[in-house]
């Protein structure tokens, strides 16, 4: 069945989560299996994660991500830092050879380096995104990971985060809009994670306690929409939460890229 969502409606959050419901199947969707679901208004935010050091400091981001339409503008994903320059952003925007299929995500400074470009993924399909920063290291490195795999590096350049914010589905400037589709199990480590450890984390979760885990959020129910399962950087809750809602949207996975 096709359905058709108005993203100013206030029911809209319902109706998605009732296609990643049917679309999920494959995915061994149960009852209590969740996702945050994100509107093209919706926002959720960590004003600080704990333990987390600014200006350059190393740090991986990870998340399931599932983009449900084409970008009509450029949909800004998550910011970790504020909305300036010297943060990092996971940004997406349409395919320029299937986009219709698929779409561009960005990661990196907003305007700056470093900056990844270009890393296609499909739409309509869950994906484990992983970002990592080793910015302690001589030769600082960008890596992206789909699915556990490396797809792209770039080598220079430096962040400056004046502050350790997450922000999920928040525009960085007026050219922007939230994004459209789902997150899961998104995870803050102070630490650039290893291919090894990357590639593990796509398959299964990792510990709680795990070295240098800070933020965890898994949003198994509506009633854990701002929990924090990640003991280390003090279980930092989401506490401004526009829109955006936990609902059923099956147990990502791991997919073939």
């Amino acid at each position: 069945m096709v359905r058709t969502i108005n993203w100013n409606d206030p029911g809209h959050l319902r109706e998605l989560s009732a296609v990643i419901g049917d679309k999920l199947a494959d995915h061994h969707a149960s009852p209590s299996d969740s996702a945050l679901i994100l509107g093209v208004n919706d926002s959720a935010i960590a004003p600080s994660v704990g333990g987390l050091a600014t200006g350059n400091a190393s740090h991986t981001i990870e998340s399931w991500l599932r983009l449900e339409e084409p970008p009509v503008h450029p949909e800004s994903i998550l910011v970790l830092g504020p909305n300036g320059a010297g943060s990092h952003q996971w940004l997406a925007s349409v395919s320029t050879t299937k986009p219709e299929t698929h779409a561009l995500l960005r990661f990196g400074q907003h305007s700056s380096s470093p900056s990844i470009d270009s890393v296609e993924i499909p739409l309509k399909t869950w994906v484990h995104v992983a970002v990592t920063w080793d910015g302690a290291a001589a030769s600082s490195t960008l890596k992206a990971y789909i699915n556990g795999l490396p797809v792209a590096s770039v080598t220079g350049g430096a962040f400056n985060r004046t502050s350790a914010r997450l922000a999920l589905g928040v525009p960085f400037d007026s050219t922007e809009s939230g994004v459209i589709g789902a997150l899961d199990e998104v995870r803050v480590w102070n630490r650039a994670l290893s291919q090894t450890e990357v590639a593990a984390n796509a398959k299964s979760a990792p510990s709680a306690s795990s070295d240098g885990l800070m933020g965890w959020w898994r949003f198994e129910s509506p009633d854990e929409i701002d929990t924090d399962s990640a003991p280390a950087g003090g279980q930092s809750p989401l506490t401004s939460i526009v829109g955006a809602s936990v609902g059923l949207a099956g147990d990502p996975g791991h997919q073939d890229y």
